[in-house]
């Protein structure tokens, strides 16, 4: 499994370190009639390594914790036609720096 960078991305900015957001996501406990989830840092890290995925209760209550949709957090595969246009995206940045880049060296090594 890749490594879920949306929702490392998610707790990153926030300044929250594992520990922390394991705390957070914890306190969410009674919205589901619990006391505690028993999230750890490490499980929090599992999850965002890809070593593991969130199920049921913890998808859940992590999409209320940063307010995000299953989607934004990198839950539900993104579609092919999204991953098209994403690479689209990538290549048009791709060509507009190297056009900036060369300009730059060309205008350089004018005397």
């Amino acid at each position: 499994m890749p490594p879920n960078h949306r929702l490392r991305h998610q707790r990153l900015l926030r300044g929250w370190s594992l520990e922390t957001a394991a705390e957070e996501l914890d306190k969410l406990a009674p919205l589901v009639g619990q006391k505690h989830l028993g999230v750890t840092a490490s499980m929090f890290g599992k999850w965002e390594r890809g070593i593991h995925q969130p199920r049921g209760v913890y998808r859940q209550l992590l999409c209320v914790l940063y307010e995000a949709t299953a989607e934004e957090l990198g839950f539900v595969p993104a579609s092919p036609q999204e991953e098209t246009l994403e690479d689209m995206r990538r290549r048009t940045f791709l060509q507009g720096l190297g056009a900036v880049t060369g300009a730059a060296v060309t205008s350089a090594l004018e005397p």
